[in-house]
C-alpha cells in the first residue's frame, strides 16, 4: 500500500501513480497527531492500458556484411497486452546521425529475434526498439552496432530443431526452426537441404 497525505480542508485529490492495465484498490482515513481513524470501505477499479516500458535487453550481432541479427527481451512492465515491436535504425558517421528508418513492424508479441537486412558493409548503425500495446509505442531503447566490412569468414553451424506437423491430406509436413549461433560467426543467409 502507498500513502498520499492530503490537507485536512481538502475533500479530493488527484492521484496519477496507478499502474496501467491493472486492478487497483483505494481507501481513505482521517488521522491526527496520535491516532489513525477507521478506514473507509475499499473501492477497486481497473486502469486502462498504457504504453510499455523499455525492453529489458537489446543486442545486435553482425550477419555477413549487410545484416544484423537482433535479439531482445520483452519489457518488464508491459503496462497492457503487448501487440508487437517497432524497430528503427539510422546510420552513424562520426557525430552525425542519418534519418530514422523503420523496419517492417513485428506483430507477434512472442517474437524476440529479427534479422535487419539490406545494410551497408562496414557501417555503424544506431538501432532503436519499442514495444507496443493498443495504447501505442513504448519507451525507446537504443544501441549501436557496426556491420562487418566483408563476409570472408566461414559461418558456424546454426542451431536448429524440427518436428512433423500433421496434415489432413496424409502428406508429410516438417517444420524446421533455426537460430543463428550468436556465440560464433553468423552467416547472412540460411537454407535447408532435405532428401
Amino acid at each position: 500500500m502507498r500513502e498520499i497525505d492530503v490537507k485536512s480542508k481538502d475533500t479530493r485529490s488527484l492521484i496519477n501513480k496507478f499502474i496501467p492495465h491493472s486492478k487497483n484498490f483505494a481507501r481513505v482515513l482521517a488521522y491526527n497527531g496520535r491516532y489513525n481513524g477507521p478506514p473507509s470501505d475499499t473501492v477497486n477499479f481497473d486502469t486502462l492500458e498504457g504504453v510499455p516500458g523499455t525492453v529489458q535487453f537489446f543486442e545486435a550481432f553482425p550477419m555477413g556484411s549487410s545484416a544484423l541479427y537482433l535479439v531482445w527481451k520483452r519489457p518488464e512492465q508491459p503496462n497492457g497486452i503487448l501487440t508487437g515491436y517497432r524497430i528503427y535504425y539510422q546510420t552513424v558517421r562520426d557525430t552525425s546521425v542519418g534519418p530514422l528508418i523503420e523496419r517492417q513492424a513485428i506483430t507477434d508479441p512472442k517474437q524476440t529475434r529479427a534479422k535487419l537486412a539490406g545494410l551497408q558493409p562496414g557501417m555503424k548503425y544506431r538501432l532503436h526498439i519499442k514495444a507496443t500495446t493498443r495504447a501505442g509505442e513504448g519507451e525507446d531503447y537504443f544501441i549501436e552496432q557496426r556491420t562487418r566490412a566483408s563476409a570472408t569468414a566461414i559461418p558456424d553451424k546454426p542451431k536448429f530443431t524440427w518436428h512433423r506437423i500433421p496434415t489432413e491430406n496424409g502428406y508429410a509436413t516438417v517444420k524446421v526452426v533455426w537460430l543463428p549461433n550468436v556465440e560464433g560467426k553468423l552467416g547472412s543467409h540460411f537454407f535447408v537441404k532435405y532428401k
